[in-house]
């Protein structure tokens, strides 16, 4: 299952890349309510308990829905314009409708589309209800309250993470913004140089060669393909990881939120699954184990296992074509020599790709 990009022959739509602490602010909130999925954050989360109010803390629970696996997308930029102030990003959101706030708000509650920004139908509100209600008990209310009085929500929302930022968000985010500078730079280069084709680069994302215009893939827990006509903007994050988070709301910008290169960002899952399928075969298995102790030649390997010379060729080029082995010529011989880190991250890539 994926979403699948699809792009313009022109490539006309721009690509641009953006640092964005409401985005941030939103990874840091959902990785503190989802802290068994996000050991990177493990120990901010654990500050934020001991530094935030017992009230503040309480109150993640009950804003939780907005920030959770199906992010409200006024946390992410309105438009494709540059770096905004984390009070600027507010300021944006007080400017929303509130016809508009609450449809997007909906959608994260409910996990579901939600009706265009008119007043629900009570028919529509009972369904969106029920299925809230089946979903947790926060939801509900939430979603209640949203219904109820749509811009005392926005305001209260507001109040608590401006209340965030100033009790455990603002002294973090300077030293982060400079991790997430040196990633723009990176990934602007790259934007620079190959265009939408830096697309693929990010995690979980594959080019396929299907046919024109060409299309990107992202792991996701869904069917969708979206048409790129408009505006990407791409956001990178350190509490985001392991997820990337794509939103493609009508009228408002593409963005991809994507884990910074430096957090142990894991491969895409097809070449994750690719890895455990050559894993399986004894044969691989057996050369793994001797490449583990030291870089090995073809032939040695094939006198020392038994295998024929093509035999061991076939299983090297199966292991070196998913990036388990490094080859290092030596003259006429060429010495395999196995990634110990990336075996040993298999598991754990395996585990990231199911939480994206």
């Amino acid at each position: 299952m994926a979403v699948t990009l699809l792009l313009p022959e022109d490539r006309a739509p721009n690509l641009t890349v953006r640092i964005s602490a409401l985005a941030e602010l939103c990874a840091a909130l959902h990785a503190l309510c989802e802290s068994e999925h996000h050991p990177v954050s493990a120990s901010w989360a654990g500050e934020v308990r001991e530094l935030a109010s017992p009230e503040l803390l309480a109150e993640c629970d009950v804003w939780a829905p907005l920030f959770g696996a199906k992010r409200a997308r006024f946390f992410y930029p309105l438009d494709a314009c540059g770096n905004r102030t984390l009070e600027e990003e507010f300021e944006a959101i007080e400017r929303l409708p509130v016809a508009e706030f609450a449809v997007l708000a909906i959608e994260a509650i409910a996990e579901q589309r939600a009706p265009s920004p008119q007043p629900v139908e009570p028919q529509e509100r009972s369904a969106l209800l029920e299925h809230a209600r089946r979903l947790s008990h926060y939801r509900l209310a939430l979603l209640e309250r949203l219904f109820a009085d749509p811009s005392r929500t926005r305001d209260d929302l507001l109040s608590f993470l401006r209340a965030c930022t100033d009790q455990v968000f603002a002294r973090q985010w300077q030293r982060e913004a400079e991790v997430l500078e040196a990633d723009l730079r990176t990934r602007e280069r790259d934007v620079r140089v190959h265009g939408f084709g830096a697309l693929p680069r990010i995690p979980t994302a594959a080019a396929t060669e299907l046919r024109e215009p060409s299309r990107i893939r992202f792991d996701k827990l869904y069917h969708v393909i979206v048409e790129v006509n408009r505006p990407c903007v791409l956001i990178p994050s350190v509490h985001g990881t392991p997820h990337v988070v794509l939103k493609y709301v009508p009228d408002l910008p593409i963005v991809i939120q994507y884990p910074v290169a430096d957090r142990g960002a894991a491969p895409n899952s097809g070449l994750v699954t690719r890895r455990l399928t050559v894993l399986t075969d004894p044969a691989r298995i057996a050369l793994c184990r001797m490449l583990v102790r030291g870089p090995h030649s073809t032939s040695d390997l094939a006198e020392q296992t038994g295998m024929t010379g093509p035999q061991v060729s076939r299983h090297l080029r199966q292991l070196r074509e998913v990036g388990l082995v490094h080859t290092r010529r030596a003259g006429k011989l060429v010495y395999y020599t196995l990634d110990i880190e990336a075996v040993g991250k298999v598991g754990g890539d395996f585990v990231h790709s199911l939480l994206r």
